[in-house]
């Protein structure tokens, strides 16, 4: 049997296998480079250069490369990132290919810049396990690295004197040396080794850093800063807001976070504005513990700070003297829901102070009552308190509510201060309305009246709401009526002249509403009256808040606002001109059998064949019998 090879991947010339059958054939160098070829042999019984169908070509692989490294992974899966003594490093070395292991290769870590040599464990395919345990005084706090080139004992291993001892071998199926070249991987922060315990962070001093002047006095709007440190030094983190308690003059204050790192210091500051009211003539403290999470946190990354510290006793140097100012102005003397005052009645106030005052002299309280400023006088003073008083005058009015101005205390050429002569602070805020303490030494009195432009109402307006006293309200229930009824006998409505017994009333506010029957058209002349023998038997039957009665007034104008316009009747045209007379005492007095005579307007004559009616009733619940005789009319209707 005659043999021949070629290698197929690249073009060469068939060449001969000697020995003739053989089994294993070993190819000489060809100077090929490392990668995988593949080699075609062919085989024939003729001898000579001829190659008869009696050939059995087959083709083999040949794999010149070695295995290379893929990748390098630490497995172990530290607490909080970090392997304790005792505690096993996992490595895992993954190739490229299946490899094939002969010995017990090491593998190299970096633990705080020292070589530790991890063992072999297991081999399973492309992967090789090596593990190695903790040992004491172990310590890396950035993490593990691998170095370059890792591998420890893999081929020969010299030990000196050129003596070389047969270490492990890697390689690849086809008998290539692994590649085990490797450009080392920095610190894995997810395993740190050993780290220390950690410490928290606690309080290493309190103290207060602002400066208060030469005096060592504090007043109105400065600012007290207190700088809080911490040890060990390092990072400290905050979130939220958290607060801190100072004792000024045993109250307590409340100091709001302001900074982190004050003044370039790892310390927190804390700040706090004094505020009218404050005094310590002994100097500013704090209490033990003073700090407040106020829902935040205080803390490294790992720990809470621990925020027990000792009290800060009182500081001279930092004493506070605030002058006093106003704390509130009240009405004495008044209900829940407020009061109303009349002409002669005593208004009276208290204003009190931040602090026991002095008053030498005869300071005044500005009242703002119906847009005039009117002055409380001082009645006395009592600690911190000023009582002011003020007899409300006739003709004065607010239904808005007494307004004490900002600037509500006149000194009146008095002075107010403390016990140490600091003036006081007379600014009251922005002032204070009170809606509920109203004034009303004013009678009401009719302000205008129109005609709707329907003309079917007549809206009489007054100075302030009105209404019925509790006189109208007890007559209304007595003779079963709305008291509108008794409106619409109050009220004369005259149109040309000729009066207009209203058909219906009510009050809405400040202004009565008077219906009429018959339209009031755009050209006829109105005005009312609040004078007829029944306003006047009653004259308090109409009240204002106060109880003023209203006045009488009589023939006042009222403004036609009216759009409607009647056309004139035509010759046999029929006409219905309703007109609903109402009697009472107050409009017409009868006696038992008597006659009287009342005047109507209509209008216009009444035409041929047209009838006229006049229809009477009595006030509801009155036993009394009417009737309507002797109709004439005049020229002027």
């Amino acid at each position: 049997m005659h043999y021949q090879y070629r290698i197929e991947n690249i073009p060469t010339a068939w060449r001969d296998i000697p020995g003739g059958d053989i089994d294993t054939y070993t190819v000489a160098s060809l100077g090929l480079a490392n990668n995988t070829y593949t080699f075609q042999i062919r085989a024939a019984n003729s001898v000579g250069p001829s190659w008869t169908s009696g050939d059995i070509p087959s083709v083999g692989m040949v794999d010149l490369v070695g295995p290379a490294i893929s990748e390098i992974n630490l497995t172990s899966n530290p607490q909080d990132g970090s392997l304790d003594t005792g505690e096993q490093v996992k490595v895992v070395v993954i190739f490229n290919e299946n490899v094939v292991l002969v010995g017990k290769p090491q593998f190299a870590l970096d633990i705080g810049s020292e070589e530790k040599v991890a063992n072999f464990v297991s081999h399973a395919g492309t992967s090789i396990f090596f593990e190695y345990i903790v040992a004491e005084g172990d310590s890396d706090l950035d993490g593990i690295a691998i170095p370059a080139n890792p591998f420890r004992g893999v081929g020969g291993i010299d030990v000196g004197l050129g003596v070389i001892i047969p270490g492990a071998f890697i390689e690849d199926a086809a008998g290539n040396d692994a590649v085990l070249d490797y450009a080392g991987a920095g610190p894995s922060a997810d395993h740190k080794v050993n780290l220390p315990p950690e410490t928290a962070p606690s309080i290493a001093s309190v103290a207060i850093i602002s400066d208060p002047g030469e005096d060592g006095v504090y007043s109105n709007g400065d600012e007290i800063l207190v700088s809080v440190a911490f040890a060990p030094p390092g990072e400290v983190t905050v979130t939220g807001d958290p607060q801190l308690t100072l004792d000024v003059g045993g109250a307590a204050r409340t100091a709001d976070y302001k900074t982190f790192n004050y003044d370039g210091v790892t310390s927190l500051a804390f700040a706090y504005a004094i505020a009218a009211g404050d005094h310590d003539g002994d100097g500013i403290s704090i209490p033990a513990n003073a700090i407040n999470l106020n829902g935040g946190t205080i803390g490294s990354a790992d720990a809470d700070a621990n925020l027990d510290h000792a009290a800060v006793p009182s500081k001279a140097g930092h004493r506070v003297d605030t002058a006093p100012s106003i704390s509130y102005v009240v009405f004495l003397n008044i209900t829940q829901d407020g009061r109303l005052y009349t002409e002669g009645e005593l208004v009276e106030l208290e204003a009190a102070f931040t602090e026991a005052v002095t008053v030498p002299g005869e300071p005044q309280l500005a009242l703002d009552i119906g847009g005039e400023t009117r002055y409380a006088g001082l009645q006395r003073a009592e600690g911190a308190s000023l009582f002011f008083a003020y007899t409300v005058q006739e003709g004065e009015q607010d239904h808005n509510g007494i307004l004490i101005p900002s600037t509500a205390i006149n000194l009146n050429n008095g002075t107010i201060t403390d016990g140490t002569g600091n003036a006081a602070v007379l600014t009251f805020g922005d002032g204070a309305l009170w809606p509920q303490i109203l004034v009303d030494a004013q009678p009401p009195d009719m302000l205008s009246a129109e005609v709707s432009t329907s003309g079917s109402e007549v809206i009489i307006t007054f100075n302030e709401e009105i209404g019925p006293a509790p006189l109208l309200l007890r007559a209304a229930q007595l003779v079963g009526v709305e008291a509108g009824v008794f409106y619409q006998a109050l009220f004369n409505v005259y149109v040309d002249d000729f009066e207009v017994v209203p058909s219906g009333a009510s009050f809405d506010g400040n202004q009565l509403w008077l219906s009429v029957l018959n339209l009031i058209d755009d050209e006829q002349k109105v005005s009312v009256s609040y004078d007829n023998l029944f306003a006047k038997a009653a004259p308090g039957i109409l009240v204002d808040q106060g109880g003023h009665p209203l006045a009488n007034f009589d023939d006042r104008s009222a403004k036609n606002l009216s759009e409607y316009s009647p056309e004139e009747p035509t010759e046999g045209e029929e006409v219905d001109v309703p007109v609903i007379l109402k009697l009472m005492s107050a409009n017409i007095t009868m006696t038992e059998g008597s006659q009287a005579t009342y005047t109507v307007a209509m209008g216009h004559p009444p035409l041929d064949g047209e009838e006229t009616t006049v229809q009477l009733s009595s006030v509801p619940g009155r036993l009394l019998t009417l009737s309507a005789e002797g109709l004439t009319f005049t020229s002027d209707n």
